[in-house]
């Protein structure tokens, strides 16, 4: 293996060079920013008032996006990271040249994005290449990279945030983030979705759920990476083509028929063809065709519109692209507007994000052939024309009707990022038979008549969306663009075993546990966890009872598992690792050790039996040494650890401790520890004591301890582990 390594490696190396032995990469900086058709085509769309914001706007297409960063709200680390950011925002950075000291240019410092609220967002005015080869950077960028790896921060770019704020998800909302990969909104979501609810007690599980879908499956295991760092009990991931997302029976109460399952807010980050993304993704420049978007066009108003049905009258639906192109942004909308017949309705939100600079949607817009010439209408027979009607303009009455200047437009000139299209819609009466009866007799899996005709009694060959032959051929060839994920080496490898052609591997079942299963009771009373944590929303991945791992899941999503068509739904993952068997060889030993994914979820609920508090010097300790004996550790906490009986115990340090230490950590640090017969180690990844070295801008060797030797992996573990491994590059 490591001989093969080292010849691919060298491969590698040699496959970047040319025949003459340059760097076959230099070219990449070459890239020409200019394509005459694109620029004729968006100069005829009108988006520019005048021809100095036009030139405006198309000089920051080709300046390079600088780095934005979301913090994640509902973690306690969240205070400390703004506050962290904030004297970040006092640096001032200068970059020298190759061959002088002198400084010849001066970076801006990190600012807050003023319409994100509280804070919580920043801009890095500097690319992430440049980032990396500042020493001045050297420290901000570490700490950057710690804290997103364990999900207190998300790397994201600042046009993406604006979907999530303006779906408006409250604690008790089910949600439907209907294309997610890679992930960054889905877990904004997730942060609302456990934003502090007023009316629920405290630390109670959010009694809303999100539903993470997307159809590659390749993708879907992205988003278990990606969202598994927020360890959120209210989360399920699936794997299903949006449009044809499938009708799902929940288990109902009463003697009636079983309801459709349907959601309060609905997210179609809807794939496209991605020009709002120049400024990061340099190869569109040269590869921009007009035709782009036609082929996608009625993929995106199907998607819309399933979405549309999946929620409730009276729920919200938000759709966005980062695609300038009216033909995938207002024809959409329009579009499904007019199928709708009045049970849909753009909403005005000029009123919330009022620090964000945005555009009205366009009424009108020109569609052109694939040669830039300008078609009035639509006319079947012409040659070559890759529109279909719903490409075009409705007339001004329409226009009026619709109301489609409250979309928004975000341009790259106006707050310095990549543009955007978002449009807010209501759903204000009922569209299905799902939404009038609670039911839906006709089918239960979506088809394309379906999310093609949205109203009974509507005229089929009126309302359905044209896909031609040659148009279904077209849109097979086009690329779809959806965000990548804002660090490469994020995506995680998935397993290429396939149970048939093109499947993805078969996923274990999920399997609701008895509350009265003997493991929980005595998970229950070695803890002394709370009633209040309930004992009937325990799950496990395997049917042959040995129960080596327990999730957990929220109420919703417990309920959704106990679906009547719940087969029906292709699950890739679910719930919060709660607790898993450790193979121990002492029989006194408790097996089952808390998982540090689950310890923010459990320690509410736990007594204080298996807590023991450490000092400072404890804490460097465990981090230095793999197996550290109790004689060296402070005599208070190996005084406790030699009482307690063996198994996973929780560290507590107190942030008293940090100040005298001269170390500002606001909230109590809680660690998992195995303890043995005299030795102790620390029960979490590498990843997560890195990132708390460097929180804590400690100077220090993490030692072979931090590298989760002293218990066994279990099989879950160790496949997702595999599942996170970044893809190599070819």
């Amino acid at each position: 293996m490591a001989r093969f390594n080292k010849r691919k490696s060298q491969w590698s190396k040699d496959k970047k060079k040319t025949s003459d032995g340059s760097d076959r990469r230099e070219g990449y900086k070459k890239i020409d920013r200019n394509n005459a058709l694109f620029e004729a085509y968006y100069r005829a769309q009108g988006l520019c008032e005048d021809e100095e914001e036009w030139t405006a706007f198309f000089d920051t297409l080709r300046v390079v996006l600088p780095t934005t960063l979301r913090i994640t709200a509902f973690r306690q680390e969240a205070e400390g990271l703004r506050e962290t950011m904030r004297k970040a925002s006092d640096m001032h950075i200068n970059i020298p040249t190759d061959s002088s000291d002198e400084p010849v240019t001066t970076l801006p410092p990190p600012t807050p994005m003023p319409w994100y609220p509280n804070d919580l967002a920043w801009t890095v005015h500097s690319s992430r290449a440049v980032i990396k080869r500042v020493p001045q950077f050297k420290r901000l960028h570490n700490f950057l990279v710690a804290e997103s790896e364990v999900g207190n921060m998300t790397r994201q770019e600042a046009v993406s945030m604006i979907p999530p704020l303006l779906l408006d998800v409250q604690p008790h909302h089910w949600v439907i983030d209907m294309c997610a990969a890679p992930g960054s909104k889905t877990t904004q979501l997730i942060e609302a979705l456990h934003a502090s609810d007023p009316q629920a007690p405290k630390d109670a599980v959010p009694s809303g759920l999100i539903l993470a879908n997307d159809a590659n499956g390749k993708r879907s295991y992205m988003l278990v990476h990606h969202t598994r760092r927020l360890q959120s009990p209210a989360l399920v991931i699936t794997n299903h083509e949006a449009q044809f997302f499938p009708n799902i029976r929940l288990s109902g109460s009463g003697p009636g028929p079983a309801p459709i399952l349907q959601f309060d807010r609905v997210l179609c980050d809807v794939p496209c063809s991605g020009d709002g993304t120049l400024r990061k993704n340099e190869k569109i420049w040269q590869t921009w065709t007009i035709n782009d978007a036609y082929g996608l066009h009625a993929l995106q108003i199907r998607i819309l519109e399933r979405g549309a049905q999946l929620c409730r009258v009276g729920g919200r639906i938000v759709y966005s692209t980062c695609s300038m192109n009216p033909i995938e942004n207002e024809a959409v909308i329009a579009q499904v507007l007019r199928q709708a017949n009045g049970a849909l309705a753009l909403v005005d939100v000029s009123d919330q994000l009022p620090k964000l600079i945005r555009r009205p949607g366009l009424s009108s817009w020109k569609v052109m052939d694939g040669q830039g010439g300008v078609l009035d209408s639509y006319a079947p027979d012409r040659p070559k024309d890759k529109s279909t009607p719903s490409c075009y303009s409705p007339s001004e009455e329409e226009a009026g009707r619709m109301h489609l200047d409250r979309c928004i437009r975000i341009y790259p000139h106006l707050q310095d990022t990549g543009a955007f299209f978002v449009a807010v819609l209501s759903k204000v009466s009922p569209m299905t038979a799902a939404d009038r009866n609670g039911v839906e007799e006709e089918k239960v899996e979506a088809t394309e008549e379906d999310v093609v005709t949205t109203k009974e009694g509507a005229n089929p060959t009126k309302d359905k969306v044209e896909i031609t032959e040659e148009e279904s051929s077209k849109a097979s060839t086009i690329i779809p663009v959806k965000r990548p994920a804002e660090n490469d080496q994020d995506q995680p490898r998935t397993r290429e075993k396939k149970t048939g052609r093109g499947a993805m591997p078969k996923e274990e079942p999920f399997i609701m546990l008895d509350p009265n299963q003997p493991e929980i009771k005595d998970i229950t009373d070695f803890y002394g966890i709370s009633p209040d944590l309930p004992t009937s929303q325990y799950l496990v991945r395997a049917e042959d009872g040995t129960h080596k791992t327990l999730y957990f899941v929220s109420p919703a999503v417990k309920s959704l598992l106990q679906a009547r068509d719940v087969e029906r739904l292709k699950l890739i993952n679910t719930g919060t690792k709660a607790f898993v068997r450790n193979d121990v060889k002492n029989i006194d030993a408790f097996p089952f050790r808390i998982q540090a994914d689950g310890l923010p979820l459990l320690t509410p609920f736990l007594g204080p039996q298996r807590f023991v508090d450490a000092a400072f010097s404890d804490v460097l300790t465990l981090i230095r040494e793999a197996n550290p004996k109790f004689d060296s550790l402070s005599e208070p906490m190996a005084t406790k650890l030699r009482a307690m009986r063996a198994g996973c115990v929780i560290l507590r340090l107190d942030p008293a401790q940090m100040n005298e230490a001269g170390k500002g950590l606001k909230y109590p640090l809680l660690m998992p520890l195995w303890r043995a017969n005299v030795s102790v180690n620390l029960l979490i990844s590498k990843i997560e004591i890195r990132a708390l070295v460097t929180r804590l801008d400690l100077d220090i060797e993490i030692g072979e301890g931090a590298k989760g030797k002293g218990h066994a992996k279990t099989e879950e573990e160790a496949k997702a582990e595999e599942e996170a491994k970044p893809e190599e590059s070819s």
